[in-house]
């Protein structure tokens, strides 16, 4: 069985790729491979029963192959192949081309067995496979098992270190036929920072478990990020299953004979212990926990003391970004540096992990001439190692010269210009100025302005000390209340806007602010203590509908969920933007009461 496929990627060609693809083959037109060749094999099960199956895969990567041998398959059955398959990629002119044989085999005894490689003659030289091998274990009827069908979450690591990287699968176990999934609840991952992955190895692989051979699929993948120490958990997930069965009775049609049955199936609560990071911290270290790599650059090393120096740190890694702070570096103390931002942070995906990088810039001003050298400093915790790391950087070397100042431009006698430098000593003014006769300064209404400007200003200063007085006597937590819904109603008025533009993170991130930040303003409750049992607590002693009080703390469950797993629907983002208005509109009366 032979089985071909082109695929194009969109947007490469335009019109008419199949013909486009012929004329370039036919008329022997130079296409490259995207990479070196590659010849590897794949096995979908290291573990089988004895009665069971399992798929041996043998695929060329990037080359032309010819005089396939595969291996002796003496301690199987081949129930089926080899199926050959072909996948080729054209991107702006390198070709990226797969060639599979495939395998289904099934055991003929117990025991553990090593399938040999297989060959293959690229470009006359010959390339073989890794070997593999395949246990096979006593296996029992799937009808013996009271689990033919559960979802398990499965965690990377048990322990931990704050922001640290933790993969965490919901990994599919079963026997029967499974048609679809849909994901009912999900934990909402208190105590960590969490990222799902698009991206993963989802391959249908088979397992034996209890001597059950089980068929596996991992159906999410999600990254979490621990935030604080102690024991974290993560609340079990509902899954409903969509399982084909068989109709009972005789049916008279011959394609509806199975109907979707479904089920609701749970995963284990899992708890993951978080350990503090050792002290005392290096000095390079700003938060990086996990493998960082860092680089430094600036855009002059040969400048004067009139240019402006922008000098790029750039920090990549797979621990938690957003917990990694500048890196602190000794500048010269002739420089002038302004606090460096950041200006990139991206999160993007690699082999099933999530990969970091942050740039932050700094802004130099040097203000004496000379020969300066910055040497770097950046520490990361090495997760594996359980100690702090320090990357040697060589020294970025500054030649400062003097610069000369800015040219000035004035008018001479004949009504031309010249440029000169700007020194110490002004110029003389040619320009003459008059004054008609009859005119004094005293009695004009300049001088009454400047001679009335002292006294306005002792009254005006009289006037701010006094405030500054009445402000300084007022309960700081009284000041904070008055002003709570004049910066919730900022805050609001940025949510808004994100609102128009859909930009949801940022969204619900402007709308937890404001939310939080109103009530621990206008409750009094300090940052350390503003959790939801104790906002619920407060909010209740005013004697509010009990409704509104759980809407409060739903529309703070709401924001935390959507910052951490991802939410962006319009109609969900406008009602929780409605939701709190009229929470901090009802909060406003009930003080005022």
């Amino acid at each position: 069985m032979r089985n071909q496929r082109i695929r194009f990627i969109p947007n490469v060609f335009s019109g008419r790729p199949f013909l486009l693809l012929m004329i370039l083959l036919s008329s022997g037109t130079s296409i490259s491979f995207a990479q070196s060749a590659t010849f590897e094999a794949y096995a979908d099960a290291r573990q089988v029963v004895l009665n069971g199956y399992f798929n041996i895969t043998f695929t060329l990567k990037n080359g032309d192959g010819e005089n396939f041998k595969a291996p002796s398959f003496k301690d199987f059955v081949v129930a089926g192949g080899p199926n050959r398959s072909m996948s080729t990629t054209l991107i702006n002119g390198a070709m990226s081309r797969e060639i599979s044989y495939s395998y289904t085999l099934r055991p003929r005894n117990q025991g553990k067995f090593t399938i040999e490689s297989a060959t293959i003659v690229v470009g006359g030289k010959e390339m073989r496979t890794n070997p593999l091998t395949i246990e096979v274990v006593e296996g029992k009827a799937s009808e013996e098992s009271n689990r033919r069908l559960f979802v398990r979450a499965e965690l990377s690591i048990q322990e931990a270190w704050v922001g640290q990287q933790i993969i965490l699968d919901y990994k599919l176990y079963t026997t029967i036929d499974v048609e679809s999934y849909n994901i009912l609840e999900e934990s909402e991952y208190q105590g960590f920072y969490a990222e799902d992955v698009r991206r993963f190895d989802a391959r249908v692989m088979r397992e034996v478990i209890d001597g059950v051979q089980y068929t596996t699929k991992i159906l999410k993948r999600t990254v979490l990020f621990p935030q604080k120490t102690g024991i974290l958990e993560i609340d079990p997930m509902a899954i409903q299953m969509g399982i084909a069965v068989e109709r009972s009775g005789r049916s008279n049609s011959f394609f509806f004979n199975r109907q979707i049955q479904r089920l609701d199936v749970f995963t284990d609560k899992q708890e993951i212990t978080v350990k503090a990071l050792p002290q005392p911290a290096p000095v390079g270290f700003t938060g990086a926990v996990g493998k960082f790599d860092f680089r430094i650059g600036a855009n002059i090393k040969d400048a004067s003391t009139d240019d402006a120096i922008s000098l790029k740190v750039e920090i990549t890694g797979d621990g938690d970004i957003k917990r990694v702070g500048a890196p602190k570096m000794d500048f010269p103390e002739t420089f002038e540096v302004y606090d460096p931002k950041i200006i990139e942070e991206s999160i993007t995906e690699s082999a099933g992990i999530l990969v970091s990088r942050k740039v932050f810039e700094y802004f130099l001003l040097p203000g004496v001439a000379g020969n300066y050298s910055l040497q770097p400093q950046f520490s990361y915790f090495d997760v594996e190692s359980g100690t702090y790391t320090s990357i040697d950087m060589k020294p970025v070397n500054f030649d400062i010269r003097a610069g000369s100042t800015k040219p000035v431009v004035i008018q001479n006698a004949q009504g031309g210009s010249d440029q000169t430098t700007r020194k110490d000593i002004n110029f003389l003014h040619l320009d003459t100025h008059l004054s008609p006769v009859g005119q004094y300064f005293p009695g004009s209404a300049s001088f009454w302005l400047l001679f009335a400007l002292p006294f306005a200003g002792v009254a005006t200063a009289f006037v701010v000390s006094r405030k500054q007085q009445q402000l300084m006597q007022e309960d700081p937590g009284l000041r904070k209340s008055r002003k709570a819904r004049k910066i919730a109603l900022k805050r609001l008025e940025k949510a808004r806007i994100l609102l128009d533009k859909q930009d949801s993170r940022q969204f619900y991130d402007e709308l937890s602010k404001a939310l939080l930040g109103y009530i621990g303003d206008k409750l009094s409750i300090p940052l350390s203590e503003l959790s939801k049992d104790n906002i619920r607590e407060k909010i209740t002693s005013l004697s509010l509908d009990q409704a509104l009080v759980e809407q409060v703390v739903e529309v703070i469950k709401t924001c935390e969920f959507a910052l951490f797993a991802g939410k962006d629907k319009v109609g969900d983002m406008q009602s929780i933007y409605e939701f709190t208005l009229q929470i901090i509109t009802a909060i406003e009366d009930a003080v005022a009461a």
